[in-house]
């Protein structure tokens, strides 16, 4: 399920997005029509220290950010940090896999915007 964070949020004007997210071992599968798209992961630790949580994201079976440390990334806690990267659409969708290798992987917001 998703949680939230009720204290600040460095780093964004969207704090109410920032704020909710989902942690564990999950994947979404994203309805999108064949084609480019950008995708925007948007990651907020709440209260892990450097080395608690560490994750791969893949996209469409591909490796997008490896061994990825939210709080190493964003030089703290609470303080948003967002990756972006390009991801063609596969039999109509685009699979994004949140992967753990220490702790819990998290995501906080997911946006995709097609590209052309």
């Amino acid at each position: 399920g998703r949680k939230a964070i009720v204290r600040p949020i460095a780093n964004t004007d969207m704090r109410d997005v920032a704020a909710t997210f989902r942690q564990g071992d999950f994947s979404y599968r994203i309805p999108a029509a064949q084609g480019r798209y950008r995708v925007k992961l948007t990651f907020v630790e709440p209260d892990q220290d450097i080395g608690a949580r560490v994750f791969d994201v893949a996209a469409n079976g591909r490796s997008v950010l490896s061994s990825y440390d939210i709080h190493a990334r964003a030089g703290g806690v609470l303080t948003a940090v967002s990756e972006s990267f390009d991801v063609t659409s596969e039999n109509g969708s685009i699979i994004l896999q949140f992967s753990p290798t220490k702790g819990q992987a998290l995501v906080s917001a997911i946006e995709i915007v097609p590209q052309g």
